[in-house]
């Protein structure tokens, strides 16, 4: 931190730890307001924002702060990133942009597939382990009906569990959804007890082998769900 020239953060509430090590580390260059601070959650349109600050446990105080799995976000990421970079770097500005263009060329070759492999899945129902996909689902058009933890962190009850596998039985789920470090019982629980498929996704690049980047990030997720959806 102390050598940093630009530092990015998630935003959203979900690093406040990170301005008092910015503090500690005494870099004026990287600190709120400063040329080199980015908050990648400037300008998204957020989700599930509610007043009070930090909920209890994972912080989803001003909203959902999973906004990067919407790939059209990645739009709005990168320009604010670009600005960043051409205030730290102006010699370097046009390659910058040039790198951000080539990028967005290739997401937006990708997006009509995804939507088409996903158009089927619209029909059926989820539920996550966690409230991690709310972005996702609004670009595709997905429906999750229930979350297996009630508060993040905390395991759920054996009555919401079955509670949960009657809603899935009831309204025929498609998959449970949870990711690689999420407990494998609870989503193996419901799944079994209502013929629901389990879909592991990943919220971000390599919690799994194959998202080595951004766009096989949402490439795999995509190709995940189209599969256990069929």
């Amino acid at each position: 931190m102390r050598e940093a020239q630009v530092v990015l953060r998630v935003g959203v509430d979900y690093d406040l730890w990170l301005d008092r090590l910015l503090r500690q580390a005494g870099n004026v260059d990287v600190r709120r307001g400063a040329p080199g601070h980015v908050d990648a959650s400037v300008d998204i349109a957020l989700l599930d924002v509610r007043a009070g600050g930090i909920g209890d446990g994972h912080a989803h105080g001003r909203g959902n702060p999973h906004y990067w799995l919407d790939p059209k976000n990645a739009e709005i990421i990168t320009g604010t990133l670009l600005e960043a970079l051409m205030r730290v770097d102006p010699a370097n500005a046009k390659r910058y942009e040039a790198n951000r263009l080539a990028f967005l060329e290739r997401l937006d070759s990708r997006m009509d597939e995804w939507s088409r492999l996903l158009a089927d899945a619209r029909l059926r129902p989820l539920i996550a382990y966690h409230d991690t996909w709310p972005y996702l689902a609004r670009r595709f058009r997905l429906r999750f009906v229930g979350i297996v933890e009630t508060r993040p962190g905390i395991a759920p009850s054996p009555a919401h569990l079955a509670e949960l596998v009657r809603l899935a039985a009831a309204e025929h789920v498609a998959a449970v959804v949870r990711e690689p470090h999420e407990p494998k019982r609870d989503a193996d629980f419901i799944a079994a007890r209502s013929g629901a498929a389990v879909a592991v996704l990943a919220s971000s690049v390599g919690a799994v082998p194959e998202a080595r980047d951004y766009l096989t990030l949402i490439d795999y997720n995509v190709r995940t769900l189209a599969r256990v959806m069929r």
